[in-house]
């Protein structure tokens, strides 16, 4: 999950704050995986019976993709020092081993597929809940949602993320899996040509994947010209399976290539908008600004890496001011700007703030947070 960081301190007010069950529990990730596992094979061989693909078939495609996720778990290791679990990388690896064998073993390709795809799927519906629980893939700050205990900070998890509110975003990964299933279960059990599963699945997670990652907060993904990993992955799948089957594949390669092209354009060209502020590089660098301003109750400054100054000082009711403010004088911070700045300030301290002002000098704005959320302890624990 990335670099050991150092145990955050207890957010204040977490101990009264009902938890979601199992959250930080250990090993839940690999409980959660290891159900996730028996429920994909028990689907992918009830479907084999049911479509009369037959058992044997679902069974060398289940070999084939537990196979597949050993070899690519180890490549990973050895390549990048530790396990890293990708769910397209995954998928195609499981794919193209499950075809090799197929192949090989003269059992129909296109019918194996679709079968090891279903499995697949019904893998991650569970998997994306182990996901959850273990505080990774998580979503972006938000008004409510998901808060994980400073005890995932020893493993990696954000210190300035223990305690926030975060979108559940895995919950709806997973919910998004479970329809795809159904649907490719459908389609098999109608008849449809084989290979419509693979096509109607990886399809279907790949426009929902484009937008899915707008609403991550994680850092662990890979950027490239203002599109994630899973963005650049999704429409070259798009094509892979347009050169194999062409007619309407084509389309929607095409399609799903404009949207991602369309994001791409957006997050490279609209700086300082509401989107790019709320990239989970800035997030994590304004938070990780927040922290030294919490620990004093005087005046302190700090900075971003993409130009945001901050100061904050503890107001005599417990409540906080803080200036905004950007580095470049020559670009000074706007009023629409600021309200976004705040509105992230907000979800990272769990508290609404007061409206931004603008202050004499040009570009400088204050604003009051009240004592709530992490603010509230800072109050009592800080000499006045």
């Amino acid at each position: 999950m990335g670099a050991i960081a150092r145990e955050a301190p207890a957010t204040p007010g977490a101990g009264r704050r009902r938890r979601w069950p199992g959250i930080g529990a250990r090993n839940s990730y690999r409980r959660w995986g290891l159900i996730g596992f028996g429920l994909g094979a028990a689907v992918l061989l009830t479907t084999a019976q049911l479509s009369q693909r037959g058992l044997v078939l679902g069974l060398v495609v289940v070999a084939s993709c537990v196979a597949s996720f050993g070899i690519a778990t180890k490549l990973s290791v050895i390549l990048f020092g530790a396990e890293r679990i990708v769910f397209f990388q995954q998928t195609l690896a499981a794919l193209g081993l499950s075809a090799g064998v197929l192949s090989l073993t003269g059992r129909p390709l296109r019918a194996g597929l679709d079968l090891a795809m279903i499995g697949i799927g019904a893998f991650l519906v569970l998997g994306r809940v182990g996901c959850l629980t273990a505080g990774c893939c998580y979503g972006r700050p938000a008004r409510r949602g998901v808060r994980y205990p400073r005890s995932l900070a020893a493993a990696g998890f954000p210190r300035h993320l223990v305690g926030v509110a975060l979108l559940p975003i895995q919950l709806a990964e997973s919910l998004l899996s479970l329809l795809l299933v159904i649907a490719c279960i459908t389609v098999v059990l109608a008849g449809w040509a084989p290979g419509s599963a693979v096509a109607l699945y990886l399809l279907g997670y790949g426009f929902a994947r484009l937008w899915l990652e707008l609403a991550r907060g994680d850092e662990a993904r890979p950027v490239g010209l203002g599109l994630s990993e899973a963005q650049w992955t999704a429409p070259l799948i798009a094509w892979l399976l347009a050169w194999r089957g062409g007619g309407r594949l084509v389309w929607a390669a095409v399609g799903l290539t404009a949207l991602a092209a369309g994001l791409g354009l957006y997050a490279r060209r609209a700086r300082w908008t509401r989107w790019w502020l709320r990239v989970p590089a800035r997030t994590r660098q304004l938070g990780e600004a927040l922290l030294p301003l919490l620990a004093t109750p005087t005046l302190t400054r700090a900075e971003t890496r993409y130009g945001l100054r901050l100061s904050s000082s503890l107001n005599p009711d417990g409540s906080r001011h803080f200036a905004l403010s950007r580095c470049d004088a020559t670009a000074p911070l706007d009023a629409a700007t600021a309200a976004r700045v705040a509105r992230e300030l907000g979800l990272l301290l769990g508290a609404t703030p007061s409206p931004p002002v603008a202050g004499r000098t040009p570009g400088l704005f204050h604003l009051d947070v009240p004592a709530q959320g992490r603010l509230a302890s800072s109050a009592r624990s800080s000499p006045m």
